[in-house]
């Protein structure tokens, strides 16, 4: 039986299912979506949610709104590829909005990440 519940959301279906496996290896259950609509039910129940700051149609900050105003109380990873000043302003973003940031992480073209 899975220990945990992650919402993933990114618009890389192939890198959703490489993460979704590796953490379920790890005894986690992992939900990827490719776009918040789709996620929005399912967000409810995560304790986590790893977000993709560079999204089609409803991009990442706009996602960090929608999870404050759904007073979303889990933790929350972002991930991206953009410029990491980019990404320290959505995790104050963020952290403005009551949200819980975990930690950030940096995707490179090969879709290594770099936490920090």
């Amino acid at each position: 039986m899975m220990s945990h519940l992650v919402c993933m959301i990114d618009d890389d279906p192939d890198y959703l299912h490489m993460c979704s496996q590796f953490l379920a290896s790890v005894d986690i259950a992992v939900y990827g979506f490719t776009c918040l609509h789709d996620a929005a039910d399912a967000i409810g129940q995560a304790r986590v949610v790893i977000l993709d700051l560079d999204m089609p149609h409803i991009d990442g900050v706009e996602t960090l709104r929608w999870l404050s105003q759904q007073a979303f109380s889990g933790h929350l990873v972002i991930v991206s590829g953009h410029d990491i000043s980019i990404v320290h302003a959505a995790r104050e973003l963020a952290k403005a909005q009551g949200l819980p940031v975990a930690f950030i992480a940096m995707q490179q073209r090969n879709r290594r990440l770099f936490l920090q």
